[in-house]
């Protein structure tokens, strides 16, 4: 059973509904859902197993949330479910411990770019509050508003850890530059 034939299994004709009367006709295929928040699991994480787990935790939630909020959508909820296990797994101890050597490898990046391997270790560097708040704008492109209701924080906690992590990242990139004219 794909993922639509899970949501009609849940919610009968809402989803359709929604897309015949135009309303959420920007929604990506749940494909794209699916693997936009699986890389996010995996940037948060680290780790494929624990990725794995979050994305899993994560449609549970979606899926037997009978009250999800309309107002948002489905991506927007699924990377709040899954900022909330992944949370909730380091509050107890149980998320495997973080390296900073990230796993991961965006699409964007070139093969043998030393700049964008620097930039992509600096964010792995950052500490999580601020990582997690990079992550989401600059790499899943979402505005601060939509950061604030996933994170629960407010908007001006929001541009706080933004301005740290480019802060951080600048420091990072000034240290490159000493480094070559060395």
């Amino acid at each position: 059973m794909n993922f639509a034939e899970q949501d009609k299994c849940k919610r009968p004709g809402d989803a359709e509904a929604r897309v015949e009367n135009g309303q959420n006709a920007g929604l990506p295929p749940y494909e794209d859902v699916l693997a936009r928040i699986w890389a996010f699991a995996l940037r948060l994480s680290n780790d494929e197993g624990e990725a794995a787990r979050l994305v899993e935790q994560a449609y549970q939630r979606e899926l037997n949330d009978s009250n999800a909020s309309q107002t948002s959508t489905i991506l927007l909820r699924l990377y709040k479910a899954i900022h909330s296990a992944w949370e909730h797994a380091r509050r107890e101890g149980k998320a495997p411990a973080r390296d900073t050597g990230p796993k991961w490898q965006p699409s964007i990046a070139a093969k043998g770019s030393s700049l964008h391997s620097k930039i992509i270790a600096a964010v792995g560097c950052l500490p999580d509050a601020e990582r997690v708040v990079i992550l989401l704008s600059a790499v899943e492109g979402l505005g601060n508003d939509e950061i604030a209701v996933i994170l629960g924080i407010t908007l001006s906690v929001v541009s706080d850890r933004l301005i740290r992590a480019i802060r951080i990242i600048g420091e990072h990139a000034a240290n490159w530059q000493n480094d070559r004219s060395l």
